[in-house]
């Protein structure tokens, strides 16, 4: 026989814990969505916003083929973040943890970036304007991804009314870029400002993570995995660009070299820390 029972102080601190990350939600939502009303008011003279704002939805379209994984992550790594809470290696685990992520999220970044002329067929030829966008999406929804880890701070020690100031930080800054820089450069502007803005919040939630909770990731590691992947993708631009055998070649050469670096890095590490 089930009987229902409330329980004030349970309620309360359920309260506490939950209500900030309630309203920390109001502007992350508006920090991810903003810019699409803005295009109405700031698109540059004599172009469609409409169109602008098709196009910029294009470019959005295929970068979350990045944010599906980012989503994906968060899925299995809450419940297993709090699974490990309060055990002797637990933020060394953590670490261990942004590092794989980067990782792997750099290895998405460049597959879809190396084989960007195969996966264009999924929006339609008059947007495709937008894949001009899709390496700063990209690059944006993988910092998003790393503040996620980085921001499960506060989560674990229970100080959730932090979340309301790091969203919040976001916000002013998607808002500036656009309504600054959408009048000359476009989707490419909205593009950027989300770009800036992730990067404002895994800031603030680094700063304040480190004050209250810190976890000893290793930022040389992570750093170290987002350049090699930023420098493989600029290699790729330098390249000519003439016949898809060589090219895709060169391409899958390079794909299979960064996870030839990433296991033996890896290896290295796991080592080192005995885990």
């Amino acid at each position: 026989k089930v009987k229902l029972k409330f329980t004030p102080a349970v309620w309360k601190e359920m309260m506490k814990y939950s209500l900030p990350i309630m309203i920390a939600g109001l502007p992350g939502i508006l920090n991810d969505f903003i810019d699409r009303p803005l295009f109405r008011f700031f698109t540059p003279q004599g172009q469609s916003w409409e169109s602008n704002l098709g196009i910029f939805q294009a470019g959005v379209k295929i970068s979350m083929l990045m944010m599906l994984f980012i989503q994906m992550f968060r899925f299995a790594a809450e419940p297993f973040f709090f699974s490990r809470e309060g055990k002797n290696d637990s933020k060394q685990l953590y670490a261990k943890v942004m590092e794989h992520f980067t990782a792997f999220g750099m290895l998405i970044f460049l597959g879809i970036m190396f084989y960007l002329d195969i996966l264009q067929y999924l929006i339609g030829k008059d947007f495709r304007e937008g894949l001009s966008i899709v390496p700063v999406m990209l690059f944006s929804y993988l910092l998003l991804g790393i503040s996620f880890n980085v921001s499960m701070w506060y989560k674990l020690s229970g100080k959730t009314n932090y979340a309301i100031i790091i969203t919040a930080c976001g916000l002013p800054v998607t808002l500036a870029i656009n309504i600054l820089l959408m009048p000359l450069f476009s989707y490419h502007a909205a593009a950027w400002g989300h770009l800036l803005s992730y990067l404002t919040m895994l800031a603030v939630s680094i700063y304040l993570g480190n004050k209250h909770y810190p976890i000893p990731y290793n930022w040389k590691r992570v750093i170290q995995y987002m350049a090699t992947g930023l420098i493989f993708y600029a290699i790729t631009l330098l390249l000519p660009q003439d016949g898809p055998i060589l090219k895709y070649s060169v391409r899958t050469a390079l794909v299979l070299a960064y996870i030839y670096i990433y296991l033996k890095t890896e290896k290295i590490s796991i080592w080192k820390l005995k885990l």
